[in-house]
């Protein structure tokens, strides 16, 4: 093969395209709150099925103020959380977004909270590639999604949120 097709080969296998392919969405939630309440959280299990570690970054929605990167610290018998940049997902590897570890945290601004059963979309920014479209479902705590199958390319549990002054760490009792 001349070397000229093997290089655009090689160039078509690093596509962003191909990045999201590898990325699999096993399921996206927010949990529901109550309609007068600012912040919720967006969960999601994803799968990392390439041979690189994968970055997922912000997300944005056009029903949200605001949406920063989270993860649960669990120290001293206290949960905090702490903004992230960026979270990676090594190669093979699940990365589920729940109470307990990464997931973001999203404020409503002045608009009511969205109830259950509604689906909102969310941009989540991916290093290197296109931003991974979600549908996330609003759902109570221990409800599953009516479709649990995986999602391919473009595309946890509620808890409560105080508000704080300091949104770099908050903490949860």
């Amino acid at each position: 093969m001349p070397t000229f097709p093997r290089m655009l080969c090689l160039a078509l296998s690093l596509t962003p395209a191909t990045a999201l392919a590898d990325l699999l969405l096993h399921d996206a939630w927010i949990g529901a709150v109550p309609p007068t309440a600012k912040v919720g959280a967006l969960y999601l299990l994803l799968e990392n099925t390439s041979q690189q570690t994968l970055h997922l970054g912000r997300a944005t929605s056009a029903d949200a103020a605001r949406i920063e990167l989270h993860q649960s610290v669990h120290a001293a018998g206290r949960v905090r959380m702490e903004a992230r940049e960026s979270v990676p997902i090594p190669p093979g590897a699940r990365v589920d977004f729940a109470t307990t570890g990464h997931h973001y945290m999203v404020w409503f601004g002045e608009q009511p909270a969205p109830a259950p059963g509604a689906r909102v979309q969310f941009q989540i920014e991916v290093a290197g590639a296109t931003p991974l479209a979600v549908a996330a479902e609003v759902r109570r705590p221990g409800v599953t999604s009516g479709n649990d199958a995986h999602q391919h390319g473009p595309v946890g549990q509620a808890h409560e949120h105080a508000p704080a002054d300091d949104l770099d760490a908050h903490d949860h009792h």
